[in-house]
């Protein structure tokens, strides 16, 4: 269930408390979500065993060898604190990288059947059509629509996933 919340809640986070407020809610928002689901699939794990990620698929292997790869080039790059933080306002720091990396293996252990990938396909574009609609609305407020990304490029790429993961779940 928590898998589904990191998906859906996200998106619609605008922290205007903090220094960048498009993204950096969004971010600790998903990292908490993350780190709770963690904790309830590593229990689910220890006692199912068919629910443990099939380490010789050769997917799990690049995502994890490309990891492996971030953190030595991260520890032999010239700033590391940036290797792995990075900042905010892009947020694609090794420790953000590791978090998605994390979100991918409990996926792909809990989602197991075409309906398992339905619904949460589903989820994705129900968020995909409300973020579109609000953007779309409040487009007197913005000069471009940006949405709770806060920019359009951002929510181009979000809406770019969402088209194509619609046209798998059609298939």
């Amino acid at each position: 269930i928590f898998l589904f919340f990191t998906l859906a809640i996200p998106p619609f986070i605008v922290a205007k408390s903090l220094f960048f407020p498009f993204v950096s809610g969004k971010a600790y928002l998903f990292r908490l979500l993350v780190l709770i689901s963690f904790f309830f699939w590593i229990i689910l794990i220890t006692k199912k065993s068919q629910y443990r990620p099939k380490f010789k698929n050769i997917l799990i292997i690049s995502v994890l060898l490309f990891l492996a790869g971030l953190i030595v080039s991260g520890f032999l790059g010239i700033d590391s604190i940036n290797s792995f933080f990075s900042d905010f306002e892009r947020g694609a720091g090794i420790i953000q990288f590791g978090f998605w990396v994390l979100y991918f293996l409990m996926l792909i252990s809990i989602l197991k059947t075409r309906k398992d990938w339905q619904i949460f396909l589903a989820i994705f574009l129900a968020v995909a059509f409300l973020i579109s609609s609000y953007a779309w609305f409040h487009h007197q407020s913005q000069p471009r629509l940006s949405g709770t990304f806060g920019n359009p490029s951002y929510l181009a790429g979000f809406l770019i996933f969402a088209i194509c993961f619609g046209a798998v779940f059609l298939q």
